[in-house]
């Protein structure tokens, strides 16, 4: 997967935030993006919500209340930007950074035959789901 696909399928996601907002003064896509590029603002090299908002209002021109930026953070709809990007950022990353070829050499190397995830808690599964997921092979105790 090349540079172009990545950056394209984040414009994608970019572009399903609405642009304005009829309520705010910020729109939600460049609230978003502003925020995003000022969790890098230090101010006297610490970082702080109030150099969060400062940052925002720099980087958009737009007087930000510190009670309006406190709302901004604090919705449900912000939340959900925020995860859209995330999760698509996290399986971009893993696609550009071991796409097919390049994993199978990685795993070659590694001599990685296969991965094996063990769930050691003490909650039983119901019997249905003992079929499918039957449990370490070892001293196993077996529900009755």
């Amino acid at each position: 997967m090349d540079t172009g696909t990545i950056l394209n399928r984040f414009k994608q996601c970019f572009d399903e935030i609405p642009e304005t907002d009829s309520r705010a003064k910020i729109g939600p896509r460049d609230f978003v993006i502003s925020l995003i590029f000022s969790l890098a603002t230090t101010d006297r090299g610490k970082r702080s919500l109030e150099t969060l908002r400062r940052s925002i209002k720099k980087a958009t021109g737009i007087s930000l209340s510190r009670g309006g930026f406190w709302e901004r953070l604090a919705t449900q709809r912000l939340f959900s930007f925020l995860l859209l990007l995330t999760q698509e950022s996290i399986q971009q990353m893993g696609k550009f950074a071991f796409g097919g070829a390049q994993m199978e050499a990685m795993l070659s190397v590694l001599k990685v035959k296969g991965i094996f995830v063990l769930d050691s808690s003490s909650v039983t599964l119901p019997n249905m789901a003992g079929s499918v997921l039957p449990g370490s092979p070892k001293n196993v105790v077996q529900r009755s």
